[in-house]
């Protein structure tokens, strides 16, 4: 209801303005609704002869590239930023390798005595293998 009073507030403001124009001989606002003419007529040739089906389509896949390289370049600075703290770690680990993973360890106890476990295991495994006969 509210919508069908308001246009026809805005016609009758229209009509009004035109009577008024007409007994003056003038225009108000000349320069500006001259500029607003011509804008007006330029996007009326625009949209009769510029195929906007093919715009949007290259616009949307020229924001979808640029959204892909973005989104790109992101992950490489995420990925370089990751480099840097795993070579700060490294480099940590080989300048202080007592706080690397070795130093959970208890007192006394080195990768040597590690090794010689496993070799003792490998060993007592060898020794346990029952002899295969040779298949001709």
């Amino acid at each position: 209801m509210y919508l069908i009073l308001a246009t026809f507030a805005l016609l009758a403001a229209y009509l009004g303005l035109l009577v008024f124009e007409a007994r003056r001989g003038t225009r108000l606002f000349a320069r500006q609704r001259a500029e607003l003419d011509r804008v007006a007529s330029q996007g009326a040739f625009i949209l009769a002869h510029v195929d906007l089906s093919s715009f949007a389509r290259e616009e949307a896949l020229r924001l979808g590239r640029l959204g892909i390289q973005l989104t790109a370049h992101q992950a490489l600075l995420g990925v370089r930023a990751l480099e840097r703290l795993l070579t700060r770690l490294v480099r940590r680990l080989r300048l202080h390798p007592e706080a690397g993973p070795s130093s959970g360890r208890p007192a006394g106890e080195s990768t040597r005595s590690f090794v010689r476990t496993l070799s003792e295991f490998k060993g007592h495994l060898e020794s346990t293998r029952p002899e295969m006969p040779e298949i001709r």
